[in-house]
């Protein structure tokens, strides 16, 4: 407990089943005034809304455990030999910011992984 002045969780939240229980470890082992970073794929990124505006399943949202290409006709043969990374949860910003409130960390800044239109994932600065 409160060992740690930084500590980084990059892409893995979206793959624990018991993610309430993850985020309060997080910030069990984080010292006063200690900073950390916990970032996930974007649910309500734009390629993922403009997906289900077409219908299509989104990116980063599996359906199954054997292909990725669900929906997407045009990458079927280029996506053939890729298999889901294990997605279980899927998060916007504003649900990762409420578990993160939750266990009682304070939101100090998002860090954007990428192009600021893209936003494909979501990077939480937190502190406690």
């Amino acid at each position: 407990s409160g060992a740690f002045d930084l500590v980084a969780c990059n892409h893995v939240i979206e793959h624990i089943f018991e993610t309430e229980h993850l985020v309060s470890e997080l910030r069990r082992i984080l010292k006063p005034g200690g900073i950390c970073v916990l970032s996930t794929p974007n649910l309500s990124c734009w390629p993922n809304r403009i997906a289900l505006l077409l219908g299509i399943q989104p990116f980063s949202v599996e359906v199954g455990t054997r292909h990725m290409h669900y929906g997407w006709p045009v990458f079927r043969e280029r996506m053939r030999a890729w298999q889901p990374p294990g997605h279980i949860r899927c998060f916007t910003r504003a649900a990762l910011e409420d578990m993160a409130r939750e266990a009682g960390f304070a939101v100090a800044g998002v860090w954007r992984q990428e192009r600021k239109w893209l936003y494909r994932n979501i990077a939480l600065i937190l502190t406690i």
